[in-house]
């Protein structure tokens, strides 16, 4: 019995520990549990800001200034004692405003690069912890298009900017009079047999050619730069019954349907177009008449808009919406939209005997690359060489020099980081044409492409 007893009273003892034991390993459980809770608690109340979302537009970054990157956080941030970093540098200015840090680029960026984005010195109001942000974004490649012999007669070819990949032929014609791209094809005006049309080819569709006069010409070609639609200027003897005549008529294609739009003026007359150009980031056209007229039209109605003379028209100021345009001797700059025409100097170069003043691209405000021919007779009249410098606030950088031939052409690209210089070999015609592409900051080259007439060079 005693045995029983007391074999029963140490089970009953042991039961007690264990149910105490288990109980002391709960509590202990649900302590650290609370514990790290209100630990999780604290952090989460004292944690820097961070990063919700990024709002960035790579392709507006290297065609406008003025762009725009967002970073919006998790949590308000004060305004005082940030810093920005970019990387590789770039122009920009940093605000805050709640929970969103705007970095504005005062330049256009480079093609084809990683740009790193870092914050110092972000700090919450609320918690007043901080810390640092980073976010990063790749700007798009760049491609020019440019006009070769070919076996045929004449081909276009396709290269990057950023890369060293061999170009790529597009298209190929007898005769190529002018050529743009137009979204993810070509318009291209061509010449076969002696006879011009308007060719539209875009890839895994159909060509598509415009179903203009036999007679007619065809000059002007432009693309607007969303890629939606572009346009020509036709002219044409008497055709037709009602021996309808086109005299210099500027019509616009929808790219995604091909039907073509007469463009008119005042009351729905025609007018006789010299020259026109899409104006970016609206919804009109600068148009310049034959009389040298100058008019805003706008493509969704309404009268045109009168600008006075206008003369030659030589291209958008980078990234903004003024046009170039000389009348001998005199450069204005029009605001086109205000139709404010503003003089504009282009800075001379010294010039040595024999050095005769070239043509001139505009690389930003104030900012131009300048040619200088060298001029021989030998026993024919020619250039025989041809160097290019930037010129503007800074003075004179010189920036190029072929190393055989002249410079026949010139025009920078859409965000003004490089030149395309066009080259011939005056003692070699036979010779294909050359175009390098340069750093319109450093001068040096990024590579060199046989062909000539850059699509850069029209008007967008």
């Amino acid at each position: 019995m005693s045995t029983e007893a007391g074999s029963t009273g140490g089970r009953s003892a042991r039961a007690r520990r264990r149910r105490l034991g288990f109980g002391a390993l709960v509590g202990i459980v649900v302590g650290v549990l609370a514990a790290l809770a209100v630990g999780l608690g604290v952090g989460g109340a004292v944690a820097p800001p961070r990063i919700s979302s990024v709002a960035v537009a790579p392709e507006a970054l290297v065609t406008r200034l003025d762009q725009r990157v967002v970073l919006t956080l998790n949590q308000p941030v004060a305004a005082d004692g940030l810093r920005l970093d970019v990387s590789p540098a770039a122009d920009a200015e940093l605000t805050a405003d709640g929970a969103a840090l705007t970095v504005r680029f005062t330049r256009m960026l480079d093609y084809a690069t990683t740009y790193r984005v870092a914050v110092d010195g972000v700090r919450g109001t609320a918690t007043g912890a901080g810390g640092r942000i980073e976010t990063s974004f790749t700007t798009p490649d760049e491609h020019i298009l440019l006009a070769a012999p070919s076996a045929a007669g004449e081909q276009l070819v396709r290269a990057s900017v950023s890369s060293a990949a061999a170009p790529e032929v597009v298209y190929e014609a007898e005769r190529i009079s002018e050529f743009v791209r137009v979204g993810p094809g070509l318009v291209v005006i061509a010449e076969e047999g002696g006879r011009q049309s308007v060719h539209h080819p875009v890839p895994g569709a159909p060509e598509f050619v415009m179903g203009g006069p036999e007679e007619a010409s065809y000059r002007s070609l432009r693309a607007a730069p969303d890629g939606r639609s572009f346009g020509y200027v036709m002219t044409s003897p008497d055709v037709g019954p009602d021996h309808t005549v086109y005299d210099s008529v500027l019509f616009l294609v929808d790219a995604a349907t091909d039907i073509e739009t007469e463009v008119v003026g005042f009351d729905g007359a025609p007018i006789s177009v010299a020259d026109w150009t899409y104006v970016r980031g609206t919804t009109s056209l600068l148009v310049r008449s034959t009389d040298q007229q100058g008019y805003l039209i706008d493509t969704t109605g309404g009268d045109p808009v009168p600008l006075g003379t206008v003369g030659l028209l030589r291209g958008f100021v980078p990234g903004t919406t003024a046009m170039l345009s000389d009348r001998w001797p005199d450069t204005a700059a029009i605001e086109l939209t205000t139709g404010e025409a503003t003089p504009v100097t282009i800075p001379d170069l010294p010039l040595a005997d024999g050095e005769v003043l070239g043509d001139f691209a505009a690389l930003g405000a104030g900012e131009y690359a300048r040619i200088v021919h060298v001029f021989v007779s030998d026993p024919l009249p020619r250039w025989a060489s041809s160097t290019v410098s930037r010129v503007g606030a800074d003075g004179v950088l010189p920036l190029f020099q072929p190393p055989t031939g002249a410079i026949t052409g010139m025009c920078a690209s859409p965000n003004a980081q490089l030149l395309a210089l066009s080259v011939v070999e005056p003692r070699d015609p036979e010779a294909a044409p050359r175009t390098y592409l340069v750093d319109s900051r450093t001068g040096s080259t990024v590579r060199t492409v046989v062909g000539a007439r850059p699509d850069w060079c029209a008007l967008d």
